[in-house]
């Protein structure tokens, strides 16, 4: 499962499109993919991420639908990492996108990007306008972005306003992750001005690592040359944005490894393995699909056609039963092997997790636990 972050900030120069693209970049080095969608009209992430700039299509041309969502997607220079374009090239266009976003359309246009990505991250516009709200109302997390001035201060509890208005009336799962200070000096100014910020906003919390205002900026293009110790600046942020998967992690106690979706959903099940003894297990989609596999005799393609007939035969006991959704079914296949198949949902489609071992294992409670971190990745 994706999940969607949003920069947002009241302040114009605030550094939002420099940490989304130096987010993405961060988190697509330590092997997530990542989608940056430039969702602020002005374009400047799209100019900055891509080489081909504003001629891409983007998200007004899907609203529009004279464009796919999924042709809107261009890959950049760096690996795991896309970009989408806003796809506003005149002023009467930002009006559309703003109905759009009033409508309450983001979140399901969004989600649909999102397929086939770990993160996706939104650089949204300044201000407090219905835009940025829509994108909030589409996101998990959002993290704001403030100069180190006393202007931005003041003005900073209407951005916070806000965020707790959106989780109020149409998001309530929406994370604030904190304050990210950006543009201060090591002087004695900047020190008065954090302290008061500590005092200000004891409850929403701050990202210590701020980012100063560097002689050199931090990474401003992803087809350029970057400052690899100036990139770490934005550590504590990523951080924050994988602490977003992290209860359920820690609820299944697991430490799921793996560059792409395969080895880490093969990681699931060998950690599903070694808690309840089983011997093996298959991942597979509704539609017999094998998506990851470990440690099963016959191979995937032959379990993954059984377990077609099992899910059928167990969708035929629910009818004549009469029962309530059930979703466990187990089969012995020998005095000493049992297979069990699991049935979950994940994003609306249906999984089963088959697996194998001992009859003397009952392993159906942990399942539940296992098939939620399961949907996260899938």
């Amino acid at each position: 499962m994706s999940i969607i972050l949003t920069i947002a900030g009241h302040q114009g120069g605030s550094g939002k499109t420099t940490t989304a693209i130096n987010l993405g970049s961060g988190l697509a080095k330590n092997g997530r993919r990542v989608l940056l969608i430039d969702g602020d009209p002005q374009g400047t992430l799209t100019v900055m991420a891509s080489a081909e700039g504003r001629s891409r299509p983007g998200l007004l041309d899907t609203i529009q639908g004279t464009a796919q969502p999924m042709m809107t997607i261009t890959p950049t220079v760096q690996d795991r990492l896309a970009v989408v374009a806003c796809g506003v090239r005149t002023v009467d266009q930002v009006g559309i996108l703003d109905r759009f976003a009033s409508a309450g359309n983001f979140p399901a246009l969004l989600k649909t990007l999102a397929v086939g990505f770990d993160y996706v991250i939104v650089d949204s516009p300044a201000g407090l306008g219905s835009l940025v709200a829509g994108y909030l109302a589409a996101s998990d997390g959002v993290v704001l972005t403030l100069g180190c001035e006393e202007t931005g201060l003041e003005t900073l509890p209407l951005m916070l306003e806000l965020v707790a208005s959106v989780r109020k009336t149409v998001n309530p799962t929406l994370k604030m992750g904190g304050v990210l200070l950006t543009r201060h000096r090591y002087d004695t100014a900047s020190a008065e001005l954090i302290k008061k910020i500590e005092e200000t906003i004891p409850n929403t919390g701050y990202f210590k690592a701020s980012v100063p205002l560097f002689n050199q900026p931090v990474i401003k293009s992803l087809y350029g040359d970057n400052d690899s110790a100036q990139e770490q600046a934005y550590a504590t942020v990523v951080d924050f944005v994988d602490t977003l998967k992290k209860p359920l992690e820690e609820e299944a106690g697991l430490d799921v490894e793996g560059e792409y979706r395969e080895d880490r959903l093969e990681n699931i099940l060998w950690q599903l393995c070694q808690r309840t003894g089983l011997k093996g297990a298959l991942l597979v989609d509704s539609q017999g699909l094998p998506l990851s596999i470990y440690n099963m005799e016959v191979g995937r393609h032959g379990y993954a056609a059984m377990t077609a007939v099992l899910a059928e035969m167990l969708e035929t006991t629910t009818h004549i039963l009469k029962t309530a959704d059930p979703k466990h079914l187990t089969i012995d296949l020998r005095e000493d092997e049992r297979l069990r198949l699991h049935r979950f949902e994940a994003n609306g489609i249906t999984y089963y997790v088959v697996a194998v071992g001992s009859p003397l294992i009952s392993p159906e409670g942990v399942f539940n636990d296992f098939a939620s971190y399961l949907a996260w990745e899938l």
